[in-house]
């Protein structure tokens, strides 16, 4: 009855009563190659030994796929971040016992809900992984919405601070666009400063400009 009066319909075909269509958001995606996340989206692996973390993305950050995003951030549709980190985990698959760990909303979000957060729990449902959301902001960083390359890049390190402890199993982040990849890369430093090893990171979109010319070879840290 509920569908009667605030309809839910899947983004990519319409249909009524459901948050997306599993298929649908399926045919959005495909396998994209790895790619280094300390090298801030070079090829995977760089042939540098301490850069040990790839970045994987579903689908390119630009016509429905970029829609589909935009719907589930702006629109407070949490369902839809949900089915997107379960197509997301059908497309790449990791070990089973894995810890995702989503990228947090910013300081000053307005936001209902972490669309970083949701798509992990979708992810973690395939998967059968548990979600840690132990990373916080720890300094003032602007919403990186609206920033040019540039403005993003300037994330400084320790922007991060993680409160959950050690974790032994494989570690991957979640966000949802991968744009110069930096946030990552500053996730991926304090986890590893807490000694905990990322294996990887994932997100549902990936620049189509942006994400290929960044390169941090000078400002990595060794993991």
């Amino acid at each position: 009855m509920s569908h009667f009066f605030w309809p839910s319909t899947c983004p990519v075909c319409g249909r009524l009563g459901t948050a997306s269509c599993p298929h649908c958001l399926d045919s959005l995606l495909s396998r994209m190659p790895d790619r280094c996340l300390f090298c801030g989206g070079g090829p995977y692996p760089c042939g540098i030994p301490s850069h040990l973390t790839y970045a994987r993305a579903g689908t390119w950050h630009e016509g429905l796929g970029r829609d589909v995003v935009h719907l589930a951030k702006y629109s407070g549709r949490r369902n839809l971040a949900f089915e997107m980190g379960k197509a997301l985990a059908r497309l790449y698959r990791e070990e089973k016992g894995s810890i995702l760990v989503p990228v947090p909303l910013h300081r000053d979000s307005t936001r209902l809900f972490n669309q970083a957060e949701w798509i992990a729990r979708g992810m973690s449902e395939v998967w059968e992984a548990d979600v840690l959301d132990g990373l916080r902001w720890s300094k003032p960083v602007p919403s990186q919405v609206g920033r040019n390359a540039f403005e993003r890049r300037a994330i400084q390190k320790g922007a991060f601070s993680w409160n959950l402890g050690e974790v032994k199993q494989p570690v991957f982040l979640v966000d949802d666009v991968f744009t110069t990849g930096t946030t990552l890369l500053r996730a991926a430093e304090t986890l590893a400063q807490s000694g905990i090893f990322v294996k990887g990171a994932y997100s549902w979109g990936l620049s189509p400009i942006e994400a290929l010319t960044v390169k941090w070879k000078e400002d990595a840290v060794l993991v």
